[in-house]
């Protein structure tokens, strides 16, 4: 067998796409996913026919977990579909970097690009309320280099859903 873990990819791609069409209940899946792996464990005779199912059912677990919006915090829960401006307090999820963005095979300008893992917001002045997510934060400039991955931040401005792709289908650059 020339390429072994070809096979394991396409079931675990099986996962992921019924992960995007199937949405049972979460806790079904993580039950499922288990008993399946303590069967495949425990019962040496049936190892190998329970392990092509639970790679699958590990993709759509895996999926499902992260799609899923588990704490009443959740940014999509507590902001919602509304493009609202805000103060975020959380900690970098990595080293900003720079984006340079060219006109005319010409330097037009400089962008700092960041995640940031929330852990609190604050709307308009108000107090600060738990928040739970990753946002994207995009400021013109180049940003001094005493921000790095872990640290905690706060960050003032507008906060929206990304926009999708184009088209149905089309690459989605984040």
């Amino acid at each position: 067998m020339k390429r072994p873990l070809v096979m394991v990819a396409w079931l675990y791609c099986g996962g992921l796409l019924l992960a995007e069409y199937l949405h049972p209940p979460l806790i079904g899946l993580l039950v499922a996913s288990l008993s399946l792996a303590l069967g495949a464990l425990l019962w040496a005779k049936a190892r190998l026919r329970l392990l092509w199912p639970l790679i699958v059912l590990s993709g759509w677990t895996n999926l499902s977990l992260r799609t899923a919006i588990v704490s009443p915090n959740d940014l999509r829960v507590v902001v919602g579909e509304q493009i609202e401006y805000l103060t975020l307090r959380g900690a970098l999820n990595e080293t900003p970097y720079q984006r340079v963005y060219e006109h005319n095979d010409e330097e037009a300008s400089w962008r700092t690009v960041a995640q940031i893992n929330v852990g609190e917001l604050r709307f308009d002045k108000q107090t600060w309320q738990p928040a739970y997510g990753r946002v994207a934060v995009s400021v013109p400039g180049v940003l001094a280099s005493n921000f790095f991955a872990g640290r905690t931040i706060e960050v003032t401005g507008i906060l929206r859903r990304p926009k999708g792709p184009v088209a149905e289908g089309l690459f989605d650059y984040p």
